[in-house]
């Protein structure tokens, strides 16, 4: 009964992910792109976990076996991302704010500042809906 309610969630997950990703075709955004990216992701895990679950269930141990390939091909992927990321981005990041506090708290005043600037806008925008 489990692999058939992760069988059913998947297939509620692919709909978001493609429905999602026609959004991001028509209008790109960062927001629109990690919402596709996570729907897809959580599709393939979904789905995944339900052939390994139908497989161990079931007594079909090829099943079970290409479910778990999946996770773990998916888990090795996502852990190797992090590491790149942490190494190739948020490290000289970072390094760079920690060498130079005065620009980095400009930075992030400015960056305050037009955030909180497209806030009102947006808030005075929907107001004049």
């Amino acid at each position: 009964m489990a692999a058939i309610g992760l069988g059913a969630a998947a297939y509620k997950l692919g709909e978001v992910a493609v429905d999602q990703g026609k959004q991001f075709v028509k209008a790109p955004s960062t927001g629109k792109g990690l919402l596709t990216a996570g729907a897809a992701t959580g599709t393939v895990l979904v789905g995944a976990g339900s052939v390994a679950l139908a497989g161990k269930s079931l007594g079909v141990p090829f099943m079970e076996k290409a479910g778990m390939t999946v996770l773990n091909g998916v888990k090795d992927g996502v852990v190797t991302s992090a590491e790149f990321v942490g190494e190739k981005v948020a490290a000289p990041v970072f390094n760079f704010a920690v060498k130079n506090p005065g620009i980095t708290l400009g930075a992030l005043a400015v960056a305050a500042g037009a955030s909180y600037y497209i806030y009102q806008q947006n808030k005075e925008e929907k107001a004049g809906n």
